[in-house]
């Protein structure tokens, strides 16, 4: 029992690493893109309102201190605004989580019905023309690019 428990330390450490690194990479990203200011407001929009939205948005503060929000932010909930639609971030990625359950579950339906089936086929009756032909229908389907096969 002492080995699962170890184990399991170990891999929740490793994925705390990671999402360190995933939140400081996306963190880097959005500083680096440069200052989203010029796209909330009108190109004629006066000096002071820019300072104020700077100073809303928190990028009057120095980075360390802007991170060290963000990740405040982020274990409680809070992904920011979305820029392009202008509502919490939260609610645009949610909007699409139907759509994203009805493509998990086509995708899904299909590994139960052909696949699975084909598969047991396959190693029934190795060597086989089905045999061959499953191997290269799942070699293509898993050298094809994702946005390709989205679109089907």
């Amino acid at each position: 029992m002492r080995g699962l428990g170890a184990f399991l330390a170990y891999r929740l450490l490793r994925t705390l690493i990671a999402l360190w690194l995933v939140s400081s990479v996306v963190f880097a990203v959005m500083r680096l893109s440069g200052d989203p200011v010029p796209l909330l407001l009108p190109p004629d929009a006066p000096i002071a309102e820019i300072e104020r939205v700077r100073h809303d948005l928190g990028l009057d503060r120095s980075l360390p201190v802007q991170y060290a929000v963000f990740i405040g932010n982020v274990l409680h909930g809070d992904f920011g605004r979305s820029i392009h639609f202008r509502q919490p971030a939260m609610d645009v990625a949610l909007s699409y989580l139907p759509a994203t359950f009805e493509l998990g579950a086509a995708a899904f339906l299909v590994a139960v019905v052909v696949a699975f089936p084909v598969g047991v086929l396959s190693a029934v009756r190795r060597n086989s023309l089905l045999d061959h032909a499953a191997m290269g229908l799942a070699l293509i389907g898993q050298s094809a690019p994702t946005f390709f096969l989205g679109v089907l």
